[in-house]
């Protein structure tokens, strides 16, 4: 029997080629940690500019909700957001919080959305980062499973 080329299509893995319906946590988290890394080498922004976009042109993909979201939250906490690379198996503090707040969003648990937004993020930028937040939850869908 000969042995099959590392090339051969036979012996890989199908390609996804689109996500539909609810994806586990791990997908979401992966696609924000790929993501991300995006907005390490961009400037720092200003919080109300990326409302303003997003608010003046509603229905924005999922990409654009992500990366103001992220872009804010660094500027809200004064520093970057932890993030560690797509596949890690190991889940940092930065990472949870936000999946924390989506899940918040997702459930409509406001009390639990307020402590986690409250905890981290000044007064002044709460509002703001729930806005953006919010864009970005009405694009995920974890299905049964929430984080925790």
């Amino acid at each position: 029997m000969p042995t099959p080329l590392p090339h051969d299509p036979s012996t890989e893995r199908p390609r996804r080629t689109g996500r539909t319906g609810p994806q586990p946590v791990s997908v979401w988290l992966d696609e924000l940690r790929r993501l991300g890394l995006l907005t390490r080498g961009q400037p720092r922004c200003d919080i109300d500019c990326l409302c303003s976009r997003l608010h003046a042109e509603p229905g924005q993909p999922v990409e654009t909700c992500a990366l103001a979201f992220l872009r804010a939250i660094s500027a809200a906490i004064g520093r970057p957001v932890v993030m560690h690379r797509p596949g890690a198996r190991q889940t940092s503090f930065d990472e949870a919080w936000i999946l924390r707040i989506l899940s918040a969003l997702k459930a409509e648990d406001w009390d639990s959305l307020a402590f986690n937004l409250g905890a981290r993020l000044p007064r002044g930028s709460r509002s703001r980062i729930r806005f953006l937040a919010g864009s970005l939850a009405a694009h995920v869908d974890f299905g049964d499973r929430t984080p925790t």
